[in-house]
């Protein structure tokens, strides 16, 4: 869902629109392709984390914004065993919670 108060406010022409919503279109696909997966399918999931990581950073050019990484809420995808309620304290920050045993974050 694309805001379009936002989307008016930062002067956002219909094409950037039509493409910020393809890409939530495609953020979708990536998570259910993830949520699909067996959690124990590190090289699979590693390689839709590149591309999630890759379609967020998108969004941020699109919407006008600088990359930063520290915004994305990657602790939320399917089979990341990090705290939840931690890292949405800590979002915006360089700081994470993450568990070793993430397949995204954990070694």
């Amino acid at each position: 869902m694309v805001n379009v108060e936002l989307a008016k406010e930062r002067g956002l022409s219909e094409q950037t629109i039509a493409e910020i919503r393809g890409r939530h279109i495609e953020r979708d696909q990536i998570e259910q392709e993830m949520a699909s997966r067996q959690p124990d399918d590190v090289i699979g999931l590693r390689r839709l984390f590149k591309r999630w990581r890759a379609n967020e950073y998108a969004l941020q050019v699109l919407w006008g914004f600088r990359k930063n990484k520290h915004l994305h809420r990657d602790f939320n995808l399917p089979h990341c065993t990090c705290p939840k309620m931690d890292n949405e304290d800590a979002l915006g920050t360089p700081y994470r919670w993450v568990t070793e045993r993430c397949v995204y974050h954990g070694r």
